[in-house]
């Protein structure tokens, strides 16, 4: 799938519109959904997109605290603290087994915040608070094309041992293969 199709697949999906409407009325200016749900929608599985990722600037605890609790309520959703270091936090919603978590960057920016994440093919970001456009610094669309998992740095494994078990999840589920 290319960057218009996902584009436009995301634009129609109705769980993630209410979240950019939820994100609006807390006052977000810069939001990005990440992870494996544009990866799975990009491949073109049926997938229900019940986690939802969505990084944004780290300014303080304070400010993603009160972005969480502003979005709960507009989702109808409990919101609770995964980690106080990484302002991460969690919306349950309510009746539902769908969850939003609202982590801070890992870096400066939205670009390398995806460049520290472990496959290029999760790193690719969809504006929510702004164009609506994705964006895909490290070419992963393409190598979501391809099935094929290549780091996004060459410290992205050893970063957290943990994507190593991640990579072999991928290839066993998805068919994914290993780049160079």
């Amino acid at each position: 799938m290319n960057k218009q199709e996902l584009e436009e697949k995301l634009a129609r999906n109705t769980r993630i519109g209410k979240l950019r409407e939820a994100l609006g009325a807390a006052g977000v200016s810069e939001a990005y959904l990440v992870g494996g749900t544009l990866r799975d929608l990009a491949l073109g599985l049926a997938r229900d997109n019940t986690d939802l990722d969505v990084a944004l600037p780290a300014e303080g605890a304070g400010v993603v605290a009160s972005v969480a609790g502003s979005v709960a309520a507009d989702l109808g959703a409990s919101a609770f603290e995964l980690d106080r270091d990484t302002f991460a936090w969690r919306l349950a919603i309510r009746g539902s087994d769908e969850t939003v978590d609202l982590v801070g960057y890992r870096a400066d920016g939205i670009e390398n915040d995806l460049r520290g994440r472990d496959f290029t093919a999760n790193a690719v970001a969809y504006d929510l608070a702004g164009s609506g456009g994705v964006y895909d610094p490290l070419g992963g669309l393409a190598d979501i094309a391809r099935r094929e998992l290549n780091t996004c740095g060459p410290k992205a494994l050893s970063d957290d041992p943990l994507r190593v078990l991640r990579a072999y999840r991928l290839a066993a589920t998805r068919g994914f293969t290993f780049g160079s």
